[in-house]
């Protein structure tokens, strides 16, 4: 399987507070990938949702 690595990012403002104390920074993975197999699925745990995207949805973020 072909995937490419686009970028990872994260920010300061995207730290999750859960009501048992836990903290985590929510991070956005973007692939390319040329070819799949299998289904994604949700397991309602560690994902909330699972999909494909067109290049035209993507957003350019820019650190200044």
């Amino acid at each position: 399987m072909a995937n490419s690595l686009i970028t990872v990012h994260s920010e300061k403002d995207t730290l999750v507070k859960l009501p048992n104390g836990d903290e985590f920074y929510s991070v956005t993975v973007s692939y390319v990938a040329t070819e799949f197999e299998g289904q994604p699925g949700i397991d309602g745990v560690d994902s909330t949702a699972v999909g494909f995207l067109g290049i035209q949805k993507f957003v350019v973020f820019r650190s200044s």
